[in-house]
C-alpha cells in the first residue's frame, strides 16, 4: 500500500488585535484646556451612538482631522458605556497603516488619549451641547484638552486572535503626566 503524499502549506500566524480602554469624555463642572465643560446632559445621541457601536459601524482615526477617511482609520470602537464620571470606550486597533503606526508608537511609550469627535455647540458659559457624537479618535497626550481634569488610565486590555478568541495580557497603564 502506497502512502499518500500530503502537501504542507505554510499558514501565516493570526494577527493579534490590541484592545484599549479609557475615559473618553470626562464629566466635570470645570472647563478643560479648551474652555469647554462636558456634563451628562452634553451628549444628545448617546443611545443611537451606542447602537452603531454595537453593530460594528463606528471607526476612528489617529489624530483629529476634519474628516475621517480611509487613509487615517486606525481603530474600531467596540464598546461604549455611560456612567456618572463620563463616557468610557473600548477600541480595537486595526490592521491599517494608521493602526500599525499607533502600535509602533505605543511600543515606543508615546502617551495617547482617546477623545470624542462630534458636532455641536458651546454656549457662552463654556458648556458643550453635542448634537451628534460621531466617533472617538486617538490623539497624542500633549494635544489633550482634558489632561488637567481627567484622572484616568488608558489600558491595554488584551488582544483578540483571528479566530475571535480573547486573550488577556498585562495591563499597561498610560497615565497622564
Amino acid at each position: 500500500m502506497k502512502k499518500k503524499k500530503t502537501s504542507q502549506h505554510y499558514k501565516e500566524p493570526p494577527k493579534k488585535s490590541i484592545i484599549l480602554e479609557g475615559l473618553v469624555i470626562p464629566f466635570s463642572d470645570k472647563p478643560n484646556l479648551n474652555g469647554r465643560i462636558y456634563t451628562k446632559d452634553s451628549i444628545q445621541n448617546y443611545d443611537s451612538f451606542k447602537e452603531l457601536v454595537t453593530n460594528h459601524r463606528i471607526y476612528g482615526s489617529l489624530g483629529q482631522d476634519d474628516f475621517l477617511n480611509s487613509s487615517n482609520v486606525s481603530h474600531e470602537i467596540i464598546d461604549v458605556s455611560l456612567n456618572e464620571n463620563g463616557i468610557t470606550g473600548k477600541i480595537k486597533i486595526l490592521n491599517t497603516p494608521a493602526g500599525d503606526l499607533v502600535l509602533k508608537l505605543l511600543k515606543e511609550n508615546l502617551q495617547f488619549s482617546i477623545r470624542p469627535r462630534g458636532v455641536g455647540t458651546v454656549d457662552s458659559s463654556g458648556y458643550v451641547h453635542l448634537d451628534e457624537l460621531l466617533s472617538f479618535d486617538i490623539i497624542p497626550k500633549e494635544e489633550d484638552a482634558f489632561c488637567e481634569i481627567d484622572n484616568y488610565s488608558l489600558r491595554q486590555l488584551g488582544y483578540v486572535d483571528a479566530s475571535g478568541y480573547a486573550h488577556e495580557t498585562e495591563i499597561i497603564s498610560l497615565d497622564p503626566i
